[in-house]
């Protein structure tokens, strides 16, 4: 099953208010799609690797235990 997960690096160019509405606007339709994006701040990638992938790690977890099927007794 597929995860529907984005991991988006994000540039300078994010923090313009244009660069935001963009992105606010893309990720509402992505999530209505059923994905979800999970946003990186671009010096994050090489300062802080190993923040980043615990994140990255937990957006997949979360996902999975979204996807996965739930059984009730009842």
């Amino acid at each position: 099953m597929a995860l529907k997960l984005f991991v988006e690096v994000d540039g300078e160019h994010h923090q313009t208010d244009e660069g935001r509405q963009h992105d606010q606007l893309r990720d509402q339709y992505l999530a209505e799609q059923g994905y979800h994006v999970v946003r990186i701040p671009g010096y994050d990638v090489l300062r802080n690797s190993a923040a980043l992938r615990q994140q990255i790690e937990q957006a997949v977890d979360e996902r999975n235990a979204e996807q996965s099927p739930s059984y009730s007794l009842s």
